[in-house]
């Protein structure tokens, strides 16, 4: 993520910059979080109002952030970054408490975050984020088989 940083800041992907400095952050958060965790490491489903408030409330501060970077800033594709940002946010802050669907959001964010990078011809990044959707599609399959065992 450090390196992300300036990867990011220089491609002028200012939001993806900010939310890199939230993944070292996250990534403290969750260590901890995922040690002291009284659940024995528990996979929880979100029930249906949680993701209609979760998508509803990031589409707006999506939308309010691709506005601002767009008009007051040299932001490149800065909806697609507002996209990607904000809903990486909450799709972090689910993994960190271990909610199944998180892996659903990722598959969508990485396979934007593909096109998002290869934009700015950052190729390589872009392979590295169709790994990752490869990934999230099996953690999501992982998690899935894991959250049936415990609920049996």
């Amino acid at each position: 993520s450090i390196l992300y940083i300036y990867l990011c800041f220089i491609s002028q992907l200012y939001i993806e910059t900010g939310l890199q400095f939230f993944y070292v952050i996250m990534a403290i958060y969750g260590w901890i979080n995922w040690k002291k965790e009284t659940t024995n490491g528990m996979i929880i489903k979100w029930p249906l109002k949680n993701h209609i408030v979760n998508i509803g409330a990031s589409t707006i501060l999506t939308l309010l952030l691709g506005f601002s970077f767009s008009k007051f800033t040299n932001q490149a594709n800065p909806y697609t970054d507002a996209f990607t940002t904000v809903f990486s946010l909450t799709a972090t802050f689910m993994v960190t408490k271990r909610v199944l669907e998180n892996w659903i959001y990722w598959i969508i964010i990485d396979g934007v975050s593909i096109f998002l990078y290869s934009s700015r011809s950052l190729y390589l990044t872009s392979v590295l984020f169709f790994i990752f959707t490869t990934i999230a599609v099996f953690g999501y399959l992982k998690w899935k088989r894991e959250f049936k065992i415990q609920t049996t």
